[in-house]
């Protein structure tokens, strides 16, 4: 989602009264990241003339540009008071309320700077960003192309509509978009991400993964490690040197690509591998990861680093070539040794369940499962459900843990490798897209993964099955939203599953 606003057009706007000298001087300062010295400028003028509205609107802009959001608020609406019909004093509001997560005042705002005589383009998209946010798809598609109509050129317009586009599955409409914003911005990282999500979610492998480099130039991907020792996209020969690989994004991200670390000591290297501090206990027996580091300790030499997400281009990995020695994820012996003490004979099935993933996430409204849908699943569970949700907090989930069709033994998992050995000794896991689906994948257990109408990348299109984990099902929405008829088809599915389970010997 990218919020449009800012400094643009305010130096000319015929709409806002002209500064004097001093409102003139501060705007040089401003657009050149002198903003102590603007910001005195601005008090100058503004102490000289109190309902200056352009020296309030530019005060406004410097303190949410400085994080001082509330501030920056009553700037913006002393502003609108003296001159309601100033459409991007309203935007520069909805933006400010945006920032501090007021999300029905700032859609009000934007609105406002839509419907004044000379409407702020940039309101449009910033609206069409909160209805797709909210899932309201079509408004955000139709409000990206009013904005078009006004700046045909605005290349956050081509972008944000292509993801809506592409939420909607409209994947050949999101392509042209992100295309139509390349065309006009050559550089512009966010369409060239895009594009590669698009390319992969297709499963165009190999045009792909060049394209998933722009990740780092994105505002959504700050991560970005900065080494002495070069970058290595599989270009030049590791016999001999020692490469770091080191985690990026999720858990779930780590966990699906560590399956590339043998194909680097193939080529003749000594791996470093560097994980989030909560998977590092996971990999400590791995007889296959020769030299471990959490995040945040101290690394030893090495020659060359790559990113996990990025191997799967150094190794140039089709959907043909992908990495497929499962299970490649191993649990240790301790903690295999305390859930087989836990966990005993069982008179059916033992089944994991996970229904949400981070509730806060920004993609949470589609890849996770409201509390009252899967309240209704688990009544119609032919079997007693094995939780493994962690960190529950909303009252709804907390009551569907505690639910009798529902055994919880989360209070006993201290660390993901207790989840890890949990995972093992079930006979079958449903989740959403979370971090447990690739953990149960990586360890080769039953699978079975509920996804939304339009998934992430990796899940592909149309298809039940994944290339990714060999025992994994894919369970699909037939429509946005629609999680009853996946779960009733999981509750069907479930009950062969039942009627056709042994017990272990």
């Amino acid at each position: 989602m990218m919020i449009v606003g800012g400094l643009q057009g305010t130096e000319t706007s015929d709409s806002m009264p002209k500064a004097p000298t001093d409102l003139d001087a501060g705007f040089v300062a401003h657009t050149a990241g002198r903003l102590s010295e603007a910001r005195r400028w601005y008090e100058q003028a503004l102490a000289l003339e109190p309902g200056n509205c352009r020296a309030l609107f530019l005060l406004g802009t410097l303190h949410a540009a400085e994080n001082r959001t509330a501030r920056a608020i009553a700037f913006f609406e002393k502003c609108i008071g003296l001159h309601p019909s100033l459409s991007i004093a309203h935007n520069a509001l909805g933006n400010a309320l945006h920032a501090a997560r007021e999300i029905p005042r700032a859609a009000a705002e934007y609105r406002r700077a839509i419907d004044c005589p000379e409407p702020c383009v940039e309101a449009f998209c910033n609206l069409g960003a909160i209805c797709r946010s909210l899932g309201q798809l079509d408004e955000a598609v139709s409000l990206y192309r009013r904005a078009l109509v006004i700046q045909p050129d605005l290349v956050e317009a081509w972008c944000n509509l292509g993801v809506a586009l592409k939420e909607l599955k409209r994947l050949d409409d999101a392509t042209d978009a992100f295309r139509q914003a390349i065309g006009i911005k050559p550089d512009l990282a966010e369409a060239h991400f895009n594009e590669s999500l698009l390319l992969l979610l297709k499963g165009d492998f190999l045009p792909g993964w060049p394209k998933h480099e722009y990740r780092w130039a994105t505002v959504q991907r700050t991560a970005r490690r900065h080494f002495t020792p070069p970058l290595w996209l599989g270009d030049s020969s590791l016999e001999g040197k020692t490469i770091l690989v080191h985690a990026e994004q999720g858990l779930g991200d780590t966990l699906q690509f560590v399956r590339y670390l043998p194909l680097l000591e193939q080529r003749g290297a000594k791996v470093i591998l560097e994980v989030q501090p909560a998977l590092k206990t996971l990999f400590s027996e791995d007889p296959r990861v020769q030299c471990l580091y959490a995040r945040g300790e101290t690394l030893p030499a090495f020659d060359a680093h790559c990113p996990l997400l990025s191997l799967p281009l150094a190794f140039s990995t089709g959907l043909d070539s992908i990495p497929g020695d499962v299970p490649y994820l191993h649990v240790p012996d301790f903690h295999r040794r305390k859930w087989d003490g836990l966990l005993r004979t069982s008179a059916g099935p033992r089944v994991g369940f996970v229904w949400f993933g981070n509730r806060q996430h920004r993609n949470d409204l589609n890849r996770s499962i409201p509390a009252s849908a899967a309240g209704r699943f688990l009544e119609e569970s032919p079997v007693v459900l094995h939780c493994l949700q962690k960190d529950i907090v909303n009252p709804e989930d907390a009551a569907l843990a505690a639910s009798p069709k529902m055994k919880c033994l989360t209070d006993q998992m201290e660390d993901f490798c207790d989840t890890a050995a949990f995972v093992e000794r079930l006979d079958l896991v449903i989740t959403v897209d979370t971090s447990v689906a690739h953990l149960a994948g990586g360890l080769g257990r039953p699978l079975w993964v509920l996804l939304p109408y339009v998934p992430d990348w990796r899940w592909l299109l149309e298809r039940n099955d994944s290339p990714w984990y060999p025992r994994a099902r894919l369970f699909r929405q037939p429509a946005a939203q629609d999680w009853t008829s996946v779960l009733r088809l999981v509750r069907d599915e479930l009950e062969s599953f039942c009627f056709g389970w042994k017990p272990h010997a």
